[in-house]
């Protein structure tokens, strides 16, 4: 009887905290915004969104680094206009040159100065540093 009680408990406070939890759409989905994420062999972006917060774009996500990196790089964020001129901006990711072995995922996010309606679309790259495997840079 214990363990029921327990679980009805447990389930009831989980819909609570999701009921509190705030609720974002991704705008990127709701707005046919394409996302090319162009991975590496290095660092691969796991996870990619857009949303809206009082008229500014934010992008938001996360990349999985593997093993070490010698020389870390950035992510380069490119938002294409309606009218097809890009905006890039770099992102340095915190914790990129760890020294810790194995798997890990660390979070970027970026701002940008634009309504979703002027996008029509978001770029998402890893670059690594000139001269630690070529030194690409996004282009359109």
């Amino acid at each position: 009887m214990k363990r029921i009680f327990f679980w009805l408990t447990f389930l009831a406070l989980l819909q609570v905290l999701a009921a509190c939890a705030p609720m974002k759409t991704d705008v990127a989905s709701r707005a046919n915004i394409e996302v090319e994420v162009i991975s590496t062999p290095v660092v691969t972006v796991s996870r990619a969104e857009a949303y809206s917060n009082n008229g500014q774009l934010y992008i938001s996500g996360a990349i999985r680094r593997m093993h070490n990196i010698k020389l870390p790089g950035h992510i380069d964020v490119s938002v294409v206009g309606s009218n097809g001129v890009p905006t890039t901006k770099s992102v340095a990711v915190p914790g990129l040159s760890s020294k810790r072995k194995g798997a890990i995922n660390l979070p970027f996010r970026v701002q940008f100065d634009l309504e979703p309606a002027a996008v029509s679309k978001i770029l998402i790259k890893y670059h690594p540093r000139t001269g630690a495997q070529g030194g690409h840079h996004l282009s359109s």
